[in-house]
C-alpha cells in the first residue's frame, strides 16, 4: 500500500503506559480530534481503534467496490437497526447500519435547521453560521471542468463558498454523462431547479453531490487527516485491533467522578489498562459510544440496573432518542446502447 504508514497493533508496542489524551475510535471524529490535539508537541495522544488498519485497501478506496464490503467481517461491523415497523407494510424489517468508510463517497452537507436545532437545545456556538467556517476548513474543493459544469448545471455552486486548504479532497470530477444532464434539465422543467449552494444548508431541488479525489477518483474520508506526516509525530500513537471494554472512572471524596484511563483488549485477547493524565475522549460513533459509556456506569439508571451495572453518573440521555436519515434509490429502464450501472453485471468487468 503506497500510502500506508506504520501503526501500533499491540499494546506491547505502546511507548508509554499513560498519555495526556486517549481518544476512543478512529473514525470521522476520532481521527480529526487526535490529529488536532497532537499539533501541540508537548501533549501526548493515544488513538485507539477497534478495527484493523485498512488504509490503502482497494475495496475502501474505490467507491464502486463499496458493496463488496457489506457483510464482510474484515470491513463491516454488521450493525443492524432494531426492527422498523414502518419500513414494511407486512412485516418489520431490520436495516443495516454501515460505518463512515462504507459509503457512496458523496459529500452531503447538513441542513441549516439541524445545526440551529443543536443551538436551540442550549449548545452555544453550534448554529449553522458558527460552524460554517469549520465546514470549509475541513476540505479543499477542486472546481469542475467546463464540460462537467455544463452537464450538471453547476451555476448553483459558488466556488468562493467552498474550502480551499483543508485535508479532505472534494470535487466534481469529469465522469458524468448525458444521464446527469437530463436529470438536471428534467427537474428544472418540473420547477425544482436548485438555486442555492448545498453547503449553505438551505437547498431544495435536484443537485449533484460533490465526490472525492479529483485526480485518482478514490474515496476521501477521515483518514485524509491522518497523513504520513501526522503519523510520524512522536507524541501521537495509533493502536488498532483493540476494543475498549470500559472507561476507567474514579470517584473522589466530594462525590465527583473523573475518567482516569481505559481498559482495552487486543484481538489476541490481551487485556491492559492505559492511563489518561488529562482526558478520555469517546468518539466511537452513535452505536458504540453509548455502550462504552454505559459499561462503567454512565447512563440511564434504569438501563444500568437491568444490566447489574452500578451507576457512577446518572445520564438518562445516553443511548436514547437516536434519529437517522434513510436513503432511497430509484431505477429506470434505459434505451439500448446507453452506458449504465448494468455494466457491473458483467462478471468480466469487475473481479473481486
Amino acid at each position: 500500500m503506497a500510502d500506508h504508514v506504520p501503526c501500533t497493533s499491540s499494546t506491547a508496542d505502546l511507548r508509554s503506559p499513560e498519555f495526556d489524551y486517549i481518544v476512543i475510535g478512529g473514525g470521522i471524529g476520532g481521527l480529526v480530534v487526535a490529529t488536532r490535539l497532537s499539533e501541540d508537541a508537548t501533549k501526548s495522544v493515544l488513538l485507539i481503534e477497534a478495527g484493523a488498519d485498512r488504509r490503502g485497501n482497494a475495496r475502501i478506496d474505490t467507491p464502486g467496490l463499496m458493496s463488496t464490503m457489506y457483510g464482510n467481517p474484515d470491513f463491516d461491523w454488521d450493525n443492524m437497526k432494531p426492527c422498523q415497523r414502518q419500513a414494511d407494510t407486512t412485516a418489520a424489517r431490520q436495516i443495516p447500519w454501515d460505518s463512515s468508510a462504507m459509503n457512496f463517497s458523496m459529500v452531503m452537507y447538513p441542513s441549516k435547521t439541524n445545526f440551529d436545532a443543536w443551538s436551540a437545545l442550549g449548545n452555544d456556538g453550534r448554529t449553522a453560521t458558527d460552524l460554517a467556517p469549520y465546514l470549509r476548513k475541513s476540505h479543499t474543493y477542486t472546481p469542475a471542468g467546463a464540460d462537467t459544469k455544463t452537464l450538471l448545471s453547476l451555476d448553483y455552486m459558488s466556488e468562493k463558498n467552498q474550502g480551499a486548504d483543508g485535508p479532505l479532497p472534494v470535487s466534481l470530477p469529469d465522469i458524468y454523462t448525458a444521464f446527469n444532464k437530463a436529470w438536471m434539465e428534467t427537474f428544472d422543467k418540473l420547477g425544482w431547479k436548485c438555486s442555492n449552494d448545498p453547503i449553505n444548508g438551505e437547498t431544495l431541488g435536484a443537485f449533484t453531490c460533490p465526490l472525492s479525489h479529483p485526480k485518482t477518483k478514490s474515496r476521501g474520508y477521515a483518514t485524509s487527516y491522518y497523513t504520513p506526516e501526522v503519523a510520524q509525530r512522536s507524541n501521537l500513537q495509533l493502536l488498532t485491533d483493540t476494543h475498549v471494554e470500559r472507561v476507567l472512572l474514579d470517584r473522589a471524596g466530594d462525590n465527583s467522578v473523573s475518567a482516569t484511563g481505559v481498559q482495552g483488549r487486543t484481538k489476541e485477547g490481551k487485556q491492559e489498562q492505559i492511563a489518561a493524565k488529562r482526558e478520555v475522549i469517546v468518539s466511537a460513533g452513535a452505536i458504540h459510544s453509548p455502550q462504552i459509556l454505559e459499561l462503567p456506569g454512565i447512563g440511564s439508571k434504569d438501563v444500568l440496573d437491568r444490566n447489574c451495572i452500578d451507576t457512577m453518573i446518572s445520564k438518562p440521555g445516553v443511548g436514547e432518542i437516536l434519529q437517522d436519515h434513510c436513503s432511497s434509490a430509484l431505477s429506470f429502464e434505459v434505451a439500448d446502447g446507453q452506458v449504465s450501472g448494468d455494466v457491473l453485471r458483467d462478471p468480466d468487468a469487475l473481479q473481486w
